[in-house]
């Protein structure tokens, strides 16, 4: 089957992709699970249910926020933090259920865990890091991983180590759709001056749409587009390239990386 992969990369994951997030001020109000703790508890808990209270958007991969498109659990029913805010009523019908929560990256889930943990609710947990987590954890961390994760996008995102993988075959296009001064180590913000990935091309995002007839000559191999950070420039450029029929050639990936500190482990 064609398809398209994308990858993101995030420091903090590197530095400890077990580790999710620290605890939170709140965290003492309610009980918060790791994703790997998350796969044990299911098996004990068949009935348990998993609430996504993203946006409708995220939870579909149709947000504007490309960056926010993380695929969402499967199984898992969307019910915006908005709403439960709104009204805490909207979940009663739960109330009997072990309930687990989650949202991007933690914040929310802990919103809702918070105001549940003061309405008297016990039975619920809060997934320590969110989608933006579990999907760069390795399947050592994230057992249920490949089973769990689902999304509509046209290309996948990949954890850190699955983006190694690939880059170490060698047989990758890689596109840095950071600015040329980003690219080349000259920008005035000596922070973004970070280096690149050995053998990259530069096609600033800015230029991307103008310039992507450039790449059809490499529709037949491997793609992997990365950027400096989160902003979703990388994930727009692998829409770009997804609609610009990418998708329908034979062993073509797009990947969405974020450049850091540890691209050392690429060269």
């Amino acid at each position: 089957m064609k398809y398209l992969l994308s990858l993101t990369f995030c420091i903090v994951l590197l530095v400890s992709a077990g580790t999710a997030q620290l605890p939170f001020k709140y965290d003492s109000l309610y009980k918060t699970i790791y994703a790997k703790d998350l796969c044990k508890l299911t098996q004990k808990n068949p009935n348990l249910l998993l609430i996504d209270v993203r946006s409708p958007g995220e939870y579909s991969d149709t947000s504007q926020y490309t960056s926010l498109n993380l695929g969402h659990l499967k199984g898992a029913i969307n019910i915006e933090i908005a709403a439960m805010q709104e009204d805490i009523n909207t979940i009663d019908k739960y109330k009997d259920r072990t309930i687990v929560f989650y949202c991007s990256h933690s914040q929310r889930s802990r919103r809702v865990s918070k105001l549940l943990s003061e309405k008297g609710y016990t039975n619920f947990y809060n997934l320590n890091g969110g989608m933006s987590v579990v999907t760069q954890l390795s399947e050592a961390d994230f057992p249920c991983k490949k089973e769990w994760i689902e999304s509509s996008l046209p290309y996948k995102n990949l954890s850190f180590i699955e983006a190694a993988s690939v880059i170490k075959k060698g047989n990758s296009i890689i596109i840095d759709v950071r600015p040329s001064a980003q690219f080349n180590s000259i920008d005035t913000n000596a922070e973004n001056n970070v280096g690149r990935i050995k053998g990259a091309i530069n096609i600033p995002y800015a230029d991307f749409k103008q310039r992507i007839n450039e790449l059809n000559k490499y529709k037949q191999q491997p793609i992997l587009v990365y950027a400096s950070s989160g902003e979703g420039d990388a994930a727009r450029a692998a829409g770009d390239l997804t609609a610009q029929g990418f998708q329908r050639c034979t062993s073509c990936w797009v990947v969405l990386m974020i450049l850091s500190p540890a691209r050392k482990i690429f060269q």
